[in-house]
């Protein structure tokens, strides 16, 4: 199990390929998905760091806020989430949500914070390691079924959630 990170082929010759648990990629502009300078396209990626490290295959990821955008949070089938430094191309951390798959991480757009869903159940992790952040994710919420996907409106203001209705 890994991802990848690819670089614009301008970068190539001047980037070594690393190990890690998944791949980054980045436009001909060099920024990494950055829309308005041309970013990442099919005809320009390029292999530039693996990020490895899982225990079980990556489902999900997010790059951290605007504020921290060598920062990636990744969750995996057996439960785990691990927050990436891209740039250093190493895991900072890692936490066990539980013994079901994480399904997806959201970043919120403002602060240091993830939400990440376990099956069931709804963790935030404050990833600052100050302000009060514990270090470790705090479960918020329960759904009877399970939660699909998360995602943070960029105003902040909501966390959106997709839940299993029925499993018939």
């Amino acid at each position: 199990a890994r991802a990848r990170c690819l670089p614009s082929p301008s970068e190539r010759s001047s980037r070594n390929r690393s190990s890690s648990s998944s791949h980054l990629g980045q436009g001909a502009s060099g920024s990494m998905g950055n829309a308005g300078g041309g970013g990442c396209s099919p005809q320009n990626l390029a292999l530039i760091a693996e990020l490895r490290g899982h225990t079980r295959t990556p489902w999900t990821l997010t790059f951290l806020s605007s504020k921290s955008p060598n920062m990636l949070a990744s969750g995996c089938l057996s439960g785990e989430v691990k927050l990436w430094s891209v740039q250093d191309r190493m895991c900072l951390r890692t936490s066990v949500l539980g013994h079901d798959r994480v399904t997806s991480v959201s970043a919120h757009p403002l602060r240091p914070l993830i939400a990440a869903a376990c099956g069931k159940d709804l963790f935030f992790w404050d990833v600052s390691g100050a302000g009060g952040g514990t270090g470790e994710p705090q479960k918020r919420l329960e759904t009877a079924i399970g939660f699909l996907c998360l995602c943070f409106h960029p105003n902040a203001r909501w966390l959106v959630t997709c839940e299993v209705q029925s499993l018939g």
